[in-house]
Parts: structure tokens; sequence; C-alpha cells
């Protein structure tokens, strides 16, 4: 016997793969490749974010979608004074590092065993009006 059809409804947000599958995360070229993108000066990620902007406020359908959000994107980014902080060191259960202008401690993170593995029990779900 044949069983009926159902139709399962999926949250689009909750349904995107995100991060990297292990076997890219161990890929030296994808993660190479990918640090082109993600490890870049404060002046390019501000050229980035100011095209990024544009590109979405010059497409109607784009802004459109904004909208029915109560949304909008501005053309100017916030300025604000900041001050550069020291160098964090990070602690580890056998060993402590500095983690360094980049505050890079990936290579760290992955040979060092942490202090104690905190378990996630609680989770928090946000969500808007719009989307009951």
């Amino acid at each position: 016997e044949e069983e009926p059809e159902q139709v399962i409804c999926l949250v689009p947000e909750l349904c995107s793969m995100t991060g990297l599958t292990d076997k890219a995360r161990n890929d030296f070229r994808v993660m190479k490749d990918l640090a082109v993108h993600t490890r870049i000066s404060p002046n390019q990620r501000d050229v980035a974010i100011r095209k990024f902007v544009s590109v979405v406020n010059s497409n109607e359908k784009a802004k459109e979608e904004l909208s029915s959000w109560g949304l909008a994107l501005s053309p100017n980014m916030l300025q604000t004074t900041g001050r550069k902080l020291l160098s964090e060191k990070i602690h580890f259960k056998d060993n402590s590092i500095v983690a360094g202008l980049e505050a890079d401690w990936n290579k760290e993170l992955i040979k060092e065993h942490v202090i104690s593995a905190v378990p996630l029990r609680k989770w928090l779900l946000v969500f808007t009006k719009r989307d009951t």
C-alpha cells in the first residue's frame, strides 16, 4: 500500500547549510582562498560594504523587500571613535598564548585543549512578527 503524500513545511532560515564541511576545512587551498575574502583590512571592508549597500539601494526589488520588513540601508557608514587594545592572552588547559595583531589563534585552538568544555543547554530563537 502506497503512503499518502504529505506536505512538509520547513523554515528556510533554519534549513540553510552554514559553515564549512570537514573536507573543505582541512583543504589548505580552500582555506587560503577563503582567507582572501574574510581577512581583509578595515579599508577594504568599508569599500565592500559601501559597494554592497549601493547595489542593494539601486535594486528596486531589494529595496521593496527591505521596506516590507521596515528596513532600509543607509548609504552612510556610522562614524565612531575607537581605540586600539593590547593583544589578549588566550589561556588553554596547559598553555597560554598571545593572540597577536591579527587575533588569529586557530592553529593553537586545534592543537591545545580547552580548560573546560561547556555544554550548550539553553538556546534562544529570535523572530519577528512577520515570521509568525
